[in-house]
């Protein structure tokens, strides 16, 4: 592994800044992130692919894990992102209009105060076999999304997965648990087939809106 990490012998997170992606198809794979004030930003960064990167609970209270604007064709796999138990911010994956994009086998946790992973306007894309974990407010959103398959992951939260707006999705094979709001939510998402989802520990909530 390649380790960024901080300078100081007794270090503390946020002792440096982060990774910044202004250009298209960067690799970055099998890194060791630490003690960093964010996470890895993306603009303009189509075709990049981060893979075994391990983010393990010393960042910044706050932080989020990966951030990506204007990118579209993300590969992001196989990563684990545990943020702080207290405060992890209000993402760990956010990438908006990230059409084309994988977002596949992540482990994640911590109780982002608005998703684990936010995906909006992602066409096209494949968000699986992902574990959250920590109570996050919501595990995966991916709203006013078309053609997209969010399928295998396994969450614990509030809501689990809230892909409205959107059409001709796939939502199947999710374990969904302790959860008090919804455990699908896809209103107004059309031609879609939401099947053999698990949703377990109803509070008060319906399982599917």
């Amino acid at each position: 592994h390649i380790v960024f990490t901080s300078l100081q012998s007794s270090p503390n997170p946020g002792d440096w800044d982060n990774i910044e992606l202004y250009s298209s198809g960067n690799i970055i794979s099998f890194v060791d992130y630490e003690y960093a004030d964010l996470g890895i930003v993306g603009d303009g960064a189509t075709g990049s692919s981060l893979d075994n990167v391990n983010m393990v609970g010393t960042l910044s209270l706050f932080s989020f894990a990966v951030y990506f604007t204007n990118s579209t064709d993300l590969s992001i796999t196989n990563n684990q992102f545990v943020m702080s138990e207290e405060f992890s911010g209000e993402y760990a994956i956010y990438c908006l209009g990230c059409h084309n994009s994988v977002i596949d086998s992540n482990y994640i946790s911590g109780n982002h105060s608005l998703s684990s992973i936010s995906a909006d306007d992602c066409d096209n894309c494949d968000i699986n076999g992902n574990i959250i974990t920590g109570g996050p407010s919501r595990g995966i959103v991916s709203g006013s999304s078309d053609g997209t398959s969010i399928s295998y992951n396994e969450m614990d939260c509030s809501t689990g997965i809230e892909a409205e707006n959107g059409s001709v999705l796939t939502i199947d094979h999710n374990i969904i648990t302790d959860w008090g709001g919804y455990g699908i939510n896809f209103n107004n998402s059309v031609n879609s087939s939401v099947s053999y989802n698990r949703i377990i520990n109803r509070d008060d909530g319906g399982g599917y809106h």
